[in-house]
């Protein structure tokens, strides 16, 4: 079986974010400016979107009913299930919802960059003792930096003069 990759233009983009707004009457020229704001995103990215939208209706459902009482009125409830309206989407809510995507995808690389960084910089300092133990390998990763500076201080510089 053979892979397909598909790395989508501009243009590729532009319909399939017209697709996945089909319904919310978004205007073309909003779904280009949405698409060129974040050109480097997945086609996941304008689908989260869309459903961080959808998010703030049933946030709204389920504090204006109460937490306490959101299992008995979706639970073999007399009423049926509940029905939201449509909500609006506008360019300049996409815009702040994209904007805090971009900012959550930030926030989970910097943590995976530390740890990476501070696992090779481990095994660069002991290759000689074999895998270091688990347990003397400390869990946060500010810790394992700290860890890192007290084992393996900085090399001292030497003048040559």
């Amino acid at each position: 079986m053979e892979k397909f990759y598909w790395a989508p233009t501009r243009e590729d983009r532009i319909g399939v974010c017209k697709g996945i707004f089909r319904t919310d009457k978004i205007k073309d020229e909003d779904i280009v400016t949405l698409v060129d704001q974040f050109p480097g995103q997945s086609i996941d990215f304008y689908g989260a979107l869309r459903v961080r939208v959808y998010d703030d209706e049933v946030r709204k459902f389920v504090e204006g009913l109460g937490v306490e009482k959101i299992s008995k009125r979706l639970v073999n409830s007399r009423e049926g299930p509940p029905v939201f309206e449509q909500p609006e989407m506008t360019l300049e809510k996409l815009m702040e919802y994209g904007n805090m995507l971009v900012m959550e995808q930030e926030n989970v690389k910097r943590p995976v960059f530390a740890d990476t960084r501070a696992s090779r910089r481990i095994h660069r300092t002991h290759p000689a003792s074999g895998p270091i133990p688990h347990k003397l390998i400390p869990r946060s990763p500010l810790k394992i930096r700290a860890w890192i500076l007290v084992t393996n201080p900085a090399p001292q510089q030497v003048q040559t003069g």
